[in-house]
């Protein structure tokens, strides 16, 4: 298992994926992540907290099954992502997922001829294309249950016998359980309900915030963008983010300054990032950032100038405020 700070940790150790991540809650990264590999797919469990808006895309020609164990504010291509869904990227597609708290995943990666086999034999036709999001149900708890207590028993051999997929044997084994178990519990006719007038609501609020961060925005203008009130405004995003949608749209502002902070070469000031995202109360600023990212932004600042600069450290600007 690996345990590191990094929400990135997927294309790290894994090639070809493609991730970006916007960081919604508070605390430092804290990802765990299992994982098993054969020559045809991966399996891998991924624990994330805090919160984390997430995009990017599978390798190329590879194709993610994944489930949700426990998280109860997540969304998967702007969608709400039920327990009892099986979420689905297809070969070539992008995914997003949205969520406010931690959550735990469950994840296949697969090449698209695997699946086809394993459709052809449970079901007597190909894996059906052309749509990507939640769509498989399960056909009920204990059918779900199966699947977690399958991949889980494959990881936890892996970890305890990682030369184990040298033997070709154990890998068509491996394949054919993990992919069959998935496509045994599940009802591939189903579709996902149209999405509620209020979930509705609350995505085009999410999707307006957040096309809008470097400008001025007031709760009133959210309104007027998604056309509601502002009790209708502030119980739709509740009920499907968790939060606020003020609150929401000042983690992604934070967000964007640590990733500018990141960025940063000698002679940026943590002002200058600061007022790029519309922060001007400048303690106000470095007490949130540090109550989300864990540290301050003089130390974001000074580790990515270090980094571009070994031996010499970032000092803050003469007129720079922050600690």
């Amino acid at each position: 298992m690996s345990r590191v700070d990094d929400f990135d940790v997927l294309p790290a150790l894994s090639f070809g994926w493609s991730q970006s991540h916007t960081q919604l809650g508070r605390g430092r990264p804290d990802v765990r992540l299992t994982m098993a590999s054969t020559p045809s797919c991966e399996l891998a469990v991924i624990r994330r907290e805090p919160g984390v808006l997430l995009q990017g895309s599978p390798p190329r020609g590879k194709l993610v099954l994944s489930l949700n164990v426990d998280g109860n504010a997540l969304h998967l291509q702007r969608r709400h992502w039920a327990l009892d869904l099986l979420g689905v990227v297809p070969a070539g597609g992008e995914f997003e997922v949205i969520s406010t708290t931690p959550h735990t995943l469950f994840g296949l990666c697969l090449d698209p001829e695997l699946l086809d086999e394993a459709a052809l034999a449970h079901w007597g036709h190909p894996f059906p294309t052309g749509n990507s999001g939640p769509r498989l149900r399960f056909r009920d708890a204990v059918s779900r249950q199966r699947v977690v207590r399958t991949w889980a028993a494959w990881l936890h051999r892996a970890r305890r016998q990682p030369g184990m997929f040298q033997d070709p044997g154990v890998v068509a084994i491996m394949e054919e359980e993990v992919v069959g178990v998935a496509l045994a519990n599940v009802e591939p006719t189903v579709r996902c309900a149209p999405v509620h007038p209020h979930r509705d609501l609350a995505l085009r609020a999410e999707a307006f915030l957040r096309n809008s961060l470097d400008e001025p925005v007031r709760i009133v203008d959210v309104c007027a963008a998604v056309r509601t009130s502002r009790p209708s405004l502030h119980a739709s995003f509740h009920q499907a983010f968790g939060t606020s949608p003020m609150a929401y749209r000042k983690s992604l502002r934070l967000s964007a300054a640590q990733a500018d902070l990141r960025r940063a070469r000698r002679g940026t000031t943590v002002v200058a990032i600061a007022t790029k995202w519309g922060f001007f109360r400048f303690g106000h600023f470095s007490r949130d950032y540090r109550a989300m990212f864990g540290e301050n932004p003089s130390e974001t600042i000074q580790h990515a100038v270090a980094r571009g600069s070994p031996g010499r450290g970032a000092r803050p600007g003469p007129s720079d405020p922050f600690p």
